[in-house]
């Protein structure tokens, strides 16, 4: 079988996985096919986090290089998942292979067994982004998990196959790997032109600089959305936002000096800005007895518009709407912070 290009390959893992894993259990090229999954999670990456990665490099040249570094590499952590079902799936295939047991091998085949949940983050991506049809993530999941456990399957029979190779599709095979390419492209020059028409809400947020706007909705009890809260109905008042998530440790530890602060400043606005699950926030605060901050759910917007990469990400305001601190990743003295503004 002649050696087909990474396009045609990527695309066979979709449209011919059988000649796909074939290829991949050549040993005439070993690691073939780790260079093909990198390169999937390359289009992957620009398709989904083309945004993000160039706020963190924003970051990083114009305010901390170390602050634009952690948020690469929560660009980076999106391959997590990813790379634990590849181990899995390479220890599940070693040792389906009986008497032709390769580590080698049996990592070549689990890498195109993971390329479908590629293909499922990509198309997920576009059809939500660029075309507005939501799909339940629970869905998408189950399909790009389902897929490769088939491929799995199917690479523990061709560890073990000593017979002919199945027959590489080859037009199939390539017309599979470049429209799967072309929507990761697509996507990638889509979040481009975004960038290029919304710089304010991808170059992090600095002192000195009108504070954007923030509206969001208050988080009742058992999670559910309250009265809206707005920098508008809080302008001739100090602000303080915080931005947290019930994951984040920092976070977790900052929180009782945060209330502490509101409370010794009743004066002060503190603002809350949750990131994660409401339900989790609200017990949250209900089980510490945070009742003087003002708890809200982040829509993805503002917290893009406020440049959060790092959390926790706390920004002060002056009663003129002006940031005058921002601290990311870190716990800020809110008490000389606000001494910094008489």
């Amino acid at each position: 079988m002649t050696s087909p290009s990474r396009v045609r390959r990527l695309g066979a893992a979709i449209a011919s996985p059988r000649a796909a894993l074939a290829v991949a259990g050549d040993r005439r090229e070993p690691g073939r096919a780790g260079t093909d999954l990198l390169a999937a999670f390359g289009l992957m990456v620009l398709a989904a986090q083309l945004v993000p990665i160039a706020s963190a490099i924003w970051l990083a040249v114009t305010v901390d290089l170390g602050v634009g570094v952690r948020a690469l590499l929560q660009v980076v952590s999106a391959f997590t998942l990813p790379l634990a079902v590849l181990v899995v799936a390479a220890a599940v295939i070693f040792a389906g292979a009986g008497a032709r047991r390769d580590v080698g091998r049996a990592f070549d085949l689990a890498c195109v067994a993971v390329v479908p949940l590629v293909v499922v983050v990509v198309v997920l991506v576009v059809l939500e982004r660029e075309l507005g049809i939501a799909v339940p993530e629970l869905a998408a999941s189950a399909i790009g998990y389902s897929w490769t456990c088939v491929l799995v399957g199917l690479a523990v029979v061709e560890a073990r196959r000593t017979g002919p190779e199945p027959e590489l599709a080859a037009g199939r095979a390539r017309a599979a790997g470049v429209a799967f390419v072309a929507l990761a492209l697509a996507s990638a020059a889509a979040q481009a032109v975004w960038i290029a028409r919304h710089s304010d809400q991808v170059r992090p947020m600095k002192s000195g600089e009108h504070a954007p706007e923030l509206a969001l909705h208050v988080i009742g009890p058992h999670g559910k959305p309250g009265a809206v809260i707005s920098l508008a109905q809080l302008r001739g008042r100090v602000v303080v936002i915080d931005f947290w998530a019930t994951w984040c440790n920092p976070c977790l530890r900052a929180l009782p000096h945060v209330d502490a602060f509101a409370n010794r400043h009743p004066d002060i606005a503190v603002v809350a800005v949750a990131m994660d699950d409401p339900e989790g926030a609200r017990e949250v605060f209900d089980q510490r007895g945070y009742r003087t901050i003002a708890l809200v759910l982040d829509d993805g917007a503002t917290s893009a518009r406020f440049g959060v990469d790092t959390i926790p990400h706390t920004v002060v305001i002056d009663r003129d709407g002006v940031v005058r601190r921002v601290s990311r990743g870190a716990e800020l003295d809110l008490d000389q912070a606000i001494a910094e503004l008489k």
